[in-house]
């Protein structure tokens, strides 16, 4: 039997399937596994030894195509629907929770098709469970959930991500040139993130002057070796920053970027992609979660000695439910009454304790 798993979304929510998939090849060692997902997840599914075969789909560059001319759109809509085909699969599992998704692999001559049916857009999936929302559990428990219709049990819960020599090499060159001096621990921080979120993605940001302040205290208590990771828009956040920190946003590819989280004893940042690559990669973490609900996407399995979630909770949070961000109304307060000393605290609790 040939599986493919259908996920579009962001780096933590592909991370968080990674369980499923070890599952699936556990339960079924001789099917060849495929996976659809956007540009920018590929390259941290690349590796995994449970995927066979990696389909991306980038909606924007769909749209764009849509835009200048239908019949290009069509053109490369048909070539994509065409490479599923060839791949020959009896069953998909959609995580799309999309009409769209369910119909392109109807039309792509998939004949089983399972996953969860949320406001009657599982209308394509052949065999569906019912979903309100994401809500009171990890989203990691919702996809194992998914194997349920298959009569299998999951076996795994921790999140999975393997890198490549070179991206490794890489890191370790890096670290070689700028920390000469073995300082220790290695702690790597995220002032940014959230990419999936497009323009909103700063309501889930701890004030870069709190990291600011946190930094100086970090490097008077502990002389470590801090490294500052993120994308091209992240690299203005802290400004120029202590000499002794290595800013590494924007220089770095994100599969490098996990080769380097990997050699850390720390990671520090906002809720997002970056922080599941850390927990998937085995790094302690201490996170600051706002408008999300971190006990449905939080670092998973939950372990408050090696990761320590920071956050205010008021009345209003979590303000993301239900796939719907409401409009905040207390100026981020759920954030921002987050306190340097708090982040200390928690870096000396989860620092200290023994595995």
């Amino acid at each position: 039997m040939n599986i493919l798993i259908v996920n579009p979304f962001g780096i933590g929510d592909c991370l968080f399937a990674t369980p499923l998939l070890h599952s699936l090849k556990d339960a079924f060692p001789d099917t060849r596994i495929g996976f659809l997902c956007n540009k920018r997840t590929a390259p941290l599914l690349k590796k995994n030894p449970f995927i066979d075969q990696l389909f991306i789909y980038e909606r924007d560059e769909f749209k764009r195509l849509q835009s200048v001319s239908w019949i290009t759109w069509l053109r490369e809509f048909s070539r994509f629907i065409k490479s599923i085909q060839k791949a020959k699969f009896d069953l998909a599992i959609d995580l799309s929770l999309s009409t769209p998704f369910g119909f392109f692999l109807f039309l792509a001559g998939i004949k089983k098709r399972i996953g969860y049916n949320y406001k009657n857009r599982g209308m394509y999936l052949t065999r569906s469970m019912q979903l309100r929302s994401y809500d009171k559990k990890h989203m990691v428990e919702y996809y194992n959930g998914i194997l349920d219709l298959l009569k299998v049990k999951p076996h795994y819960s921790s999140m999975e991500l393997y890198l490549n020599e070179e991206d490794v090499a890489s890191a370790q060159n890096l670290l070689r040139e700028k920390n000469p001096d073995n300082l220790s621990p290695i702690i790597v921080i995220a002032p940014g993130g959230g990419a999936s979120w497009g323009k909103e993605a700063y309501l889930k940001y701890w004030p870069a002057g709190n990291f600011k302040v946190l930094i100086d205290k970090i490097l008077e208590k502990y002389n470590p070796a801090i490294i500052i990771v993120g994308d091209l828009t992240d690299s203005t956040l802290l400004g120029a920053g202590d000499s002794k920190v290595i800013n590494c946003t924007g220089k770095l590819t994100l599969a490098q970027t996990a080769a380097l989280i990997q050699k850390a004893d720390l990671f520090i940042g906002n809720d997002g992609g970056l922080l599941h690559m850390a927990v998937a990669l085995g790094i302690r973490t201490i996170s600051f979660f706002g408008p999300v609900d971190p006990l449905v996407y939080g670092p998973y399995p939950q372990d408050p000695h090696r990761h320590s979630i920071l956050r205010k909770t008021l009345e209003c949070s979590p303000c993301y439910r239900s796939f719907r961000l409401s409009s905040c109304k207390n100026d981020r307060e759920c954030l921002v009454k987050i306190n340097v000393e708090d982040a200390i605290n928690a870096i000396d609790n989860v620092l200290s304790h023994k595995e």
